[in-house]
């Protein structure tokens, strides 16, 4: 009986003062749902109480209890050609959450259908499991030499994949020599063996 009212001390104490709170003057300027500590006076005592503060932007859409904010994009004809749900998500930076407690609502449907791998300017939406949708727009255009924040967009998941590509191929290399210059090391003088290296390399 004890552990269950230590238990329930313990969950009630954290729904009321969980561990990651702001003050009034130092809220995140990205949209969403935070706590804020606050005080104040009651016969004569100073009290504190956690409430919860929605910091919302001009693409912020809220429906209820629910929040749902996303941004416009750009993108090339060929990411166009190949783009999944997953990347418009992050490519839009879009998000869910409830305006109650700030708990992230999940993104389930992402609509695609209207973009085509041509130059022009089409909508995607996301909706949550409770109906609540953002529209945002879509640019699709080639890279340009002057176009900075298309190029930036581009290279941002270009060079992503290159350097996964990269370190990928490292590790692989890294375990194909590491049996190697173990059967060097445990078979043969350390000074052998590098002045062999040494020899090798300088041919």
């Amino acid at each position: 009986m004890k552990k269950r009212v230590i238990i329930l001390c313990l969950f009630f104490s954290c729904w009321l003062f969980p561990q990651e709170s702001f003050s009034e003057t130092t809220l995140p300027n990205e949209p969403g749902t935070y706590p804020v500590k606050t005080s104040y006076v009651e016969d004569g005592k100073e009290l504190q109480k956690i409430i919860y503060v929605t910091v919302k932007s001009e693409d912020t859409v809220i429906v209820g209890d629910v929040a749902i904010d996303a941004k416009d994009f750009l993108m090339t004809v060929d990411q166009a050609k190949r783009l999944t749900a997953k990347q418009a998500i992050n490519y839009s930076e879009a998000k869910a959450w409830s305006t109650i407690d700030g708990s992230e609502k999940v993104i389930t449907t992402v609509d695609l259908s209207s973009i085509r791998p041509e130059t022009g300017v089409y909508q995607a939406a996301f909706s949550t499991n409770e109906g609540v949708t953002k529209i945002v727009n879509v640019t699709v255009d080639e890279p340009l030499l002057g176009n900075r924040e298309l190029n930036n967009y581009q290279n941002k998941f270009v060079s992503s994949s290159w350097r996964f590509l990269l370190t990928l191929g490292f590790l692989l290399v890294l375990i194909l020599l590491t049996p190697l210059v173990i059967v060097l090391f445990s078979s043969r003088n350390i000074v052998q063996v590098i002045n062999e290296l040494i020899e090798i390399f300088s041919k």
